[in-house]
């Protein structure tokens, strides 16, 4: 049985566009990144994908059995985070190794990317935990 969660007022209409967006943003980038085996940030960013669209699609549908959805993506886009500036931050070490002066440049952009992954998982992750911890007493 999933927790009951009450959702401040006016929230369930921008949680579901908000999550539906970051799903397609998440599985855009999912598609767009070359796979390769020692690289499985695809993976991750599939996964984040399914979660947004999965809590998207309950936040429309369901609303009162939010809880757990939003409990999991919370949890994933937090421990998702670090993960993708690890991998950004290594990517760029290598950039500059290979590069030099131009490798500087591509980090300034690979930082562009982070600070946008960082506005996708954190304040999502962030506000899941605390609407299931504070508001879903039940």
């Amino acid at each position: 049985m999933s927790r009951v969660v009450n959702l401040p007022t006016g929230t369930r209409p921008w949680l579901a566009a908000g999550t539906c967006l970051s799903a397609l943003a998440f599985g855009w980038a999912a598609f767009a990144l070359p796979w390769r085996s020692d690289a499985p940030l695809g993976l991750g960013l599939w996964a984040l994908a399914a979660l947004h669209a999965c809590t998207a699609v309950v936040a429309a549908c369901w609303p009162r059995r939010l809880g757990r959805p939003l409990w999991a993506l919370a949890v994933a886009s937090l421990g998702a985070a670090p993960l993708f500036m690890v991998a950004i931050s290594l990517t760029s070490l290598q950039m500059v190794r290979v590069y030099g002066a131009l490798g500087w440049a591509l980090s300034a952009a690979l930082a562009a990317i982070a600070w946008l992954l960082l506005l996708a998982t954190v304040p999502v992750g962030l506000f899941g935990l605390y609407v299931t911890r504070s508001h879903g007493r039940s």
